[in-house]
Formats: structure tokens, sequence, C-alpha cells
């Protein structure tokens, strides 16, 4: 069974995806990467993606990005 991330992860994640460096294409897989080095967080993409802020966090980043381009 997956383990359920803290409000203080979900409040990390948050933060690492507002932060994203907007030249970097922002994937499922590197923030996976990015959580894991940064954050010590070693979770799927579905577990990151069920919760409703992370996964409201990251399409708000990609519009953000793709607009830039």
């Amino acid at each position: 069974m997956a383990e359920h991330l803290s409000d203080n992860d979900i409040n990390n994640i948050v933060l690492l995806i507002d932060t994203w460096n907007t030249d970097v294409k922002l994937t499922w897989e590197k923030l996976r990467t990015q959580m894991q080095l940064r954050c010590g967080l070693a979770h799927t993409r579905q577990t990151i993606q069920s919760y409703h802020r992370i996964k409201s966090a990251f399409l708000k980043k990609k519009v953000k990005i793709r607009k830039q381009l």
C-alpha cells in the first residue's frame, strides 16, 4: 500500500512546482526526480497526481510555461 503524503510533503511539492525553472519542461517524471533529490520523497506519478493541490499547481505551472513559449 502506498504511503500517504503529509501536509508538509504536499506543501514542499507545491513549492517545488511553483519555483520550477520555466526553461525546463515540466513533466510528472521530472517532478518525481526532483522530489526525490530535494525532498527525499519517492512516490509514483499516480500517487502525487491524486492530490488536488499538487495536480492543480502542476497544471497551472504547465499553462504558465506554455504561455512563455
